[in-house]
């Protein structure tokens, strides 16, 4: 894209006459991140230029995503015939990576940057674990991921639970925070046993 300067450190600059605005930075400091807003703009033709270079970036971020989306689509009939349990950790870990990247397309093209943040975090976490999965031992590390998926919800759950012990570990730790009532709202027909 030719409205790409700076390399890695910005993604891309508008020249507003007397100003300069950063429309992305990545790793910038609160001081150098300057806002653009619309009353910033002395012209028409100036925020049309702001909207064509925000859809740029957004159809390039989407094409990123539908990129994702063939290889997952490929990869997941291709694991269909293993019949292994173990290809949907890393199918479900794939599939957060294009919702969060997705997230990031429509934020973009409508101009906000700073709240990339998060969603470009989680998207590269899950794809840090993709990378420590598919690195070696493959089959074992992703039923691991699940196994331990499973533990941390069944001890949420057990924490829900009034009558299990970490239920009331966790009611007595919390007993003079006023939000402990939301604890005997879980409906009572849910009785988790591990």
């Amino acid at each position: 894209m030719s409205h790409l300067v700076d390399g890695v450190n910005t993604a891309a600059k508008m020249n507003l006459g007397h100003k300069e605005c950063v429309l992305v930075r990545m790793g910038s400091s609160r001081e150098d991140a300057l806002m653009y807003f619309r009353d910033l703009v002395e012209s028409e033709e100036e925020w049309q230029n702001y909207e064509i270079l925000l859809s740029d970036l957004a159809g390039f971020v989407r094409d990123c995503v539908q990129f994702l989306i063939d290889a997952s689509d490929v990869a997941q009939i291709a694991s269909v015939q293993d019949r292994c349990y173990s290809h949907a950790t890393v199918l479900m870990l794939t599939r957060h990576v294009i919702e969060s990247v997705d997230g990031v397309s429509v934020l973009v093209e409508r101009g906000c940057a700073e709240n990339c943040g998060p969603l470009l975090r989680s998207a590269f976490e899950a794809q840090l674990g993709l990378l420590y999965i598919l690195d070696t031992d493959s089959k074992r590390r992703a039923l691991s991921y699940q196994v331990a998926h499973a533990h941390r919800k069944i001890k949420a759950y057990r924490k829900c639970d009034p009558n299990d012990l970490l239920g009331k570990q966790l009611r007595a730790e919390l007993k003079d925070d006023p939000m402990t009532k939301v604890f005997n709202r879980v409906p009572g027909s849910l009785h988790f046993r591990c």
